[in-house]
């Protein structure tokens, strides 16, 4: 523990003098360097740490207390810079616009006051924890956003956060390969093969231990890198290479919300990245390839295995519709209190499961759409809070990219932003994202910067 906290140490100093350094090479003064970088540095450092070194990878259990990890006590910067920009008013950094704000405020206290009611811990074993749901999902992506939404808009600070982004996807991507063909012995963190950790152990599932949620910041990862591939023209040699290794990984998730976000990314790219390369170039090779794998297991995508490229798993579509079935009948029973924060597990086994059984199996499952499950569990004023936050970052981020009098950098940077959310809100029509903080986490992240490039875009 203590070799640890030692070398971590020893690398964030490491990387901070060498930051110092470059800077000061530049003529600019150690006082402007700590001002101006910590933010991103600090916000990098916790990122990596929480998709990498999470409560699985290392957990100190104190009686009475939280448990302690490595990238909560990463986060504690980011409280601290957050309280103290939230103090000193007189930054102009700070967002005038605070509906965003307010509505997450609004959000965040409406979750507390259902877990009041209906209780901040599982009341039985095996059921979902409301309160790690609500920190996980809700509270510690809500203070990132927050967290970037009161920097001064620095659109360098945003590349180097989208470098942070690509650099761990090209990292997941190594890993998909190791883990798809099976040579595991080359995958870290360790916990990734753990057996008893049974879910997605067959599929390129990486430190989130989920193949969903991996694949889709591997593609999210891959929205960076193309913009880097626009922007970066000097650079392209590397970046081209390795997004065309980053294709397959995608498929190696083998998880169809997966695909459809990935397509959707594509799609989008294809029609509004603006790049001094015609787009058809770009995209030859890569669409070329996805055809070659399209016509490659063409003759199995009716097939029920995965593996073999097969799209028709009947079983977990019946397990859905049954979900679906169960919020329905939740929502219409209390359609505007819902049935209290994280209890769908609980109120839906215990009330509907003679009505609608989950086929196949004796286990219960937690629902697998994000927004009929927040219906369900917080009604249609909480599902309406969240559907405000969201689009109102997607609204503002498509009115970067259609000004056509701005810079094509900003309309780029708002197109992975936009592309980055859309891709995040419709994976999670398949699953529950509460569990997964960096994946959200990473949502956020493109949520604030959406608003930020509004208003630093806006005369």
């Amino acid at each position: 523990m203590l070799q640890l906290a030692f070398l971590l140490s020893c690398g964030i100093m490491f990387c901070y003098s060498l930051l110092v350094l470059d800077l000061k090479r530049k003529g600019q003064p150690a006082a402007t360097v700590f001002l101006a970088e910590t933010p991103t540095w600090i916000f990098t450092a916790w990122f990596i740490a929480a998709v990498f070194w999470g409560g699985r990878f290392l957990t100190i259990r104190v009686p009475g207390l939280f448990d302690i990890t490595i990238e909560r006590l990463l986060f504690l910067p980011i409280l601290v810079s957050l309280a103290y920009r939230m103090i000193r008013r007189d930054e102009k950094g700070l967002p005038e616009d605070l509906m965003t704000h307010a509505a997450m405020g609004f959000l965040l206290i409406l979750c507390l006051l259902s877990m009041t009611v209906h209780g901040f811990r599982p009341q039985h074993p095996g059921v979902p924890d409301p309160w790690f749901l609500f920190l996980s999902g809700y509270l510690f992506p809500t203070i990132v956003y927050m967290f970037l939404r009161t920097q001064k808009v620095n659109l360098i600070m945003l590349e180097r956060i989208l470098w942070t982004f690509f650099g761990i996807g090209c990292y997941l991507a190594i890993l998909a390969y190791f883990e798809f063909f099976g040579l595991r012995e080359y995958v870290y963190p360790r916990y990734i093969n753990d057996p008893k950790i049974w879910l997605h152990l067959d599929r390129a599932r990486g430190p989130f231990l989920n193949a969903g949620i991996n694949g889709l910041f591997l593609v999210q990862a891959f929205l960076c890198g193309v913009y880097f591939y626009a922007t970066h023209k000097t650079r392209r040699w590397i970046l081209g290479p390795v997004l065309l290794g980053m294709i397959p990984t995608v498929y190696f998730s083998q998880t169809r919300s997966v695909y459809l976000a990935f397509l959707l990314c594509a799609v989008g790219l294809a029609a509004f990245l603006k790049v001094d390369v015609p787009k058809w170039k770009i995209l030859a090779l890569p669409t070329a390839l996805v055809m070659f794998l399209a016509i490659a297991i063409s003759p199995r995508l009716v097939s029920p295995d995965r593996r073999a490229g097969g799209v028709y798993q009947v079983e977990e579509v019946k397990i859905r519709v049954v979900l679906i079935a169960r919020s329905i009948e939740m929502i219409m029973e209390r359609p505007f209190l819902g049935h209290g924060f994280g209890q769908f597990l609980r109120a839906g086994s215990e009330r509907f499961r003679g009505r609608y059984p989950i086929p196949g199996t004796a286990e219960e499952q937690v629902q697998h759409h994000h927004l009929l499950g927040l219906w369900a569990e917080l009604g249609v004023i909480g599902l309406t809070t969240y559907i405000f936050i969201m689009f109102r970052g997607l609204i503002r981020g498509t009115l970067v990219i259609f000004k056509k009098t701005w810079d094509e950098r900003i309309r780029n940077l708002g197109l992975v932003c936009v592309l980055g959310l859309s891709a995040y809100l419709l994976n999670n029509n398949f699953l529950e994202p509460a569990y997964f903080l960096p994946y959200n986490a990473a949502a956020f992240t493109f949520l604030a910067w959406a608003e930020n490039l509004y208003t630093y875009s806006v005369p």
